[in-house]
């Protein structure tokens, strides 16, 4: 842990990967400016912000854009069976850690197989004379 630390300084500028933790301390009359400063900013991976106040913290997490977030705790968001680890924009795309992860690194397809032989002439061309008013018929009733 850093303490305290600027919201100016380098080490907050950016998105760090690493067991370094920034404190940027604040009083409470400086708030706005410094959540709009971090607006400006790349979105982090995670937003920790510690306080008493719970209609703040819900206000902040619901306004601030983050991948994960936590009130009074750092981390922990991560370590929560059935949800994911998420990123937005610069820290990366998608929903991370078990089914999210594999639905975000995958590409279902449908691929279908038809039979060549014994297919209703109701799909084949032509569409045009009394064989295809029928046909149209057919299909504007099945559409129904």
């Amino acid at each position: 842990m850093i303490y305290p630390v600027g919201i100016d300084e380098d080490i907050v500028r950016h998105e760090l990967f690493s067991p370094l933790l920034p404190v940027v301390t604040y009083r409470d009359d400086e708030i706005d400016g410094l959540l709009s400063t971090i607006s400006s900013r790349e979105h982090g991976l995670a937003l920790y912000i510690f306080t008493g106040d719970k209609a703040w913290a819900d206000r902040v997490m619901k306004t601030m854009q983050f991948g994960g977030g936590c009130v009074n705790e750092v981390c922990i968001h991560m370590m929560v069976k059935g949800v994911p680890f998420n990123g937005t924009g610069h820290s990366g795309m998608g929903a991370y850690h078990g089914e999210w992860g594999f639905r975000e690194f995958t590409h279902p397809q449908t691929v279908l197989f038809g039979h060549t032989s014994f297919n209703l002439p109701l799909r084949e061309h032509p569409y045009g004379g009394a064989a295809g008013a029928i046909k149209s018929a057919a299909i504007r009733l099945f559409e129904r």
